[in-house]
């Protein structure tokens, strides 16, 4: 059980304690400071150095990128209203968490600001995967999309849906009869983008903290676009990762994608990075052979060590509501084997 307090000064907690997922009342605090004023100057913000453009060479995909030396040293000096998304301080988002007490859910999110990158895909399958396992898993899908919702809506047993997940009072009575549970998304959910910012996530926030006695960990699928739904994510999660399509229009957006994820730190310090995931490659395609090679070597360490293939039979699986490796295909072995060890890395990452 995991007991959060409603204290105005804490000590910052320790890293054993950085792996609860959405339990992070005092992480949040101890980056307050005495005055508590401290605050993040943007949750997307411009990042204005780019010595990439200055190379020469055949990488303009990637050129827009960051160093990774230039990513950590100079993501929040920029106008934070960039990409459309409000600024984040540390006194608006924490500041009004309740008493609550719970087991230990722990959170991960799928996070990419642009839409057809394999976000859904990924979260179907680790939602399946870890039941295997033997987890209890919750679904959460913040997509309006509902790309997610449609193929786990087997498990879509709880008459919660998604947007009242951001509401302060609810009253959550959901009882797993299933080894994953579904709340599935809504169109109620464009309303959650005209919401104050710290009200939606500690929302959010304080209705997971309810449902973590109940599921050891929670996926969150979120919309293709920065705004509140993406932040409350973040906000939530321990852990986060992007899946990418190593093209053009998503590459360029590789540097502000990661450049909001190290924002959300100021007010989410258990926050773990698990990396860009490269999703629908296609081998056969040179431009993507080459934007792959060029991306890794650009940033090393923030490309996972997985790649998910574009194949027909993970389409399959995801039209007919199962997981690949039902699929009774040939075909299908080689996409099984590239799913398993995705979700594979992404469960060992989280301690699970």
């Amino acid at each position: 059980m995991v007991t959060h307090e409603k204290n105005t000064v804490r000590t910052t907690v320790s890293g054993g304690d950085q792996h609860t997922g959405c339990q992070r009342t005092d992480q949040i605090d101890s980056i307050r400071g005495a005055s508590g004023r401290e605050t993040a100057n943007g949750f997307c913000p411009d990042v204005s150095s780019d010595k990439g453009r200055g190379k020469s060479g055949s990488k303009p995909s990637v050129d827009s990128t960051p160093a990774e030396s230039d990513f950590t040293s100079g993501l929040r000096t920029g106008d934070s209203s960039s990409a459309g998304v409000p600024g984040i301080s540390s006194q608006t988002m924490g500041a009004s968490s309740e008493t609550e007490a719970g087991g230990i859910m722990k959170v991960c999110s799928a996070v990419q600001q642009k839409g057809g990158v394999g976000k859904s895909n990924c979260i179907v399958h680790l939602a399946h995967a870890a039941a295997e396992q033997g987890l209890r898993v919750l679904v959460v899908d913040l997509d309006t999309q509902g790309n997610a919702s449609y193929t786990l809506s087997p498990f879509n047993t709880s008459s919660i849906t998604a947007s009242m997940l951001f509401s302060a009072d609810l009253n959550i009575d959901l009882i797993p009869s299933e080894q994953i549970v579904l709340i599935a998304g809504d169109d109620m959910l464009v309303n959650v983008e005209s919401m104050d910012m710290g009200l939606a996530g500690d929302s959010l926030l304080s209705n997971l903290d309810r449902l973590s006695s109940k599921f050891d960990v929670c996926f969150i699928d979120t919309a293709p676009a920065p705004g509140i739904r993406m932040a409350a994510a973040l906000y939530v999660s321990g852990w986060v990762f992007s899946p990418i399509e190593v093209e053009v229009y998503s590459l360029l957006g590789v540097k502000k994608m990661l450049a909001t994820i190290e924002n959300m730190k100021e007010v989410n310090p258990s926050l773990q990075y698990l990396g860009l995931v490269p999703s629908r490659y296609d081998a056969r395609t040179p431009r993507q052979v080459e934007n792959l090679a060029n991306l890794r070597d650009d940033l090393p360490a923030m490309v996972a060590p997985v790649v998910i293939h574009a194949r027909s039979s993970i389409g399959d699986a995801l039209h007919y509501k199962i997981p690949v490796w039902q699929i009774k295909k040939t075909a299908a072995r080689k996409a099984t084997h590239e799913i398993r060890a995705f979700a594979q890395y992404i469960l060992n990452s989280m301690g699970l």
